[in-house]
């Protein structure tokens, strides 16, 4: 003879049947969802693999071997003298001839071949340059031009800068024209 057990019918079996399987499916849905919500970057492109600009300057390849990075101009105001500040870098085996102009300014750099030029005067052989007057207050972008021997003309909208932060006061000096090497 063989025995079947039946499962309890009683009120408090059921009810606890049915917690058991709405815990279940609550843990279910917050499995799903926290899958759903943590998965985006499934569909999107992960942006630490994307180049950005670490500093508040503007960047751009002048032409496949040279490179400006970080240019802006520091100054306490428009119409006031203001300093430029870049890295112009040569990756050629030869030197390459840089000129930057703006508004009351024609500059032309002659950056080794394989290096970095740096502008702004105030690490010790950086070159400083001065703008006798920057048409754009702090916080606006004023126009500049860029170009490199045997390529085209590049024009560029370039940060103005004041000295708020404290990394671009010493900048302030060098377009006062009272700054010292650090």
């Amino acid at each position: 003879m063989t025995s079947t057990r039946s499962q309890p019918t009683t009120p408090t079996a059921l009810g606890h049947r049915a917690d058991s399987r709405r815990k279940r499916l609550s843990a279910s849905a917050l499995v799903l969802a926290a899958a759903l919500l943590s998965g985006c970057t499934f569909t999107n492109p992960q942006m630490t693999t994307q180049p950005y600009l670490p500093s508040d300057g503007q960047v751009a390849s002048l032409d496949l071997e040279v490179d400006v990075a970080a240019l802006k101009v520091v100054t306490e105001g428009a119409g006031e003298p203001g300093a430029l500040v870049a890295r112009l870098v040569n990756a050629s085996e030869r030197p390459r001839e840089v000129r930057v102009s703006a508004e009351g300014l024609d500059e032309a750099f002659t950056v080794p071949a394989r290096s970095t030029l740096a502008i702004g005067g105030v690490f010790a052989g950086s070159t400083p340059v001065v703008l006798p007057s920057v048409p754009s207050a702090p916080g606006l972008l004023m126009p500049m031009t860029l170009h490199v021997d045997g390529a085209e003309t590049i024009e560029l909208r370039v940060p103005v800068l004041d000295g708020a932060l404290e990394a671009y006061r010493p900048y302030l000096a060098v377009a006062a024209g009272t700054a010292q090497a650090l």
